[in-house]
């Protein structure tokens, strides 16, 4: 399966091209990636598309890991070449959220406002808690990330 990476010079877009090539994912190839115009395109030691419309077309499946604003032209593209799309984006407000579910009804979406394993374990590990505590607690939550964090909280 040819995979395409959005957002292929920012940390997870760097992460999920090494793991690809890394050959950890069998049967997994790397149609290429795009970025923003003004990406440092060093970072990209791969064939490149010039334009998302390309990467979408010659993809079988495209990873998004860029800005809300990048994501809804991507579920855009996604719907209209019938590429399925993973979304990884933080901070998608509601707009975005209900073009996800639009779109899914045409061609497959994965999508998961935090892919990180310790956030989702530590959901999971929140709903249990409330349901034994009852509503007579009150529970607060705070969020931090890594300092390049773009979108805190996410």
């Amino acid at each position: 399966m040819k995979v395409g990476i959005t957002g292929c010079t920012g940390r997870m877009g760097q992460t999920l091209i090494n793991e690809i090539r890394s050959g950890a994912f069998d049967g997994l190839e790397l149609a290429g990636g795009c970025d923003r115009a003004d990406a440092d395109i060093s970072l990209m030691p791969f064939t490149t598309f010039e334009s998302p419309d390309a990467l979408f077309e010659n993809s079988d499946c495209v990873i998004d890991f860029t800005l809300p604003a990048a994501t809804k032209h991507h579920i855009e593209l996604a719907a209209a070449k019938k590429t399925p799309l993973i979304i990884g984006t933080t901070g998608l407000d509601d707009v975005i959220e209900k073009q996800i579910k639009e779109a899914a009804k045409t061609v497959p979406i994965f999508y998961a406002a935090n892919m990180s394993i310790g956030v989702n374990l530590l959901m999971a590990l929140v709903e249990q808690a409330a349901a034994k505590l009852g509503p007579d607690w009150d529970i607060e939550i705070f969020e931090t990330h890594h300092k390049h964090k773009i979108d805190a909280p996410s």
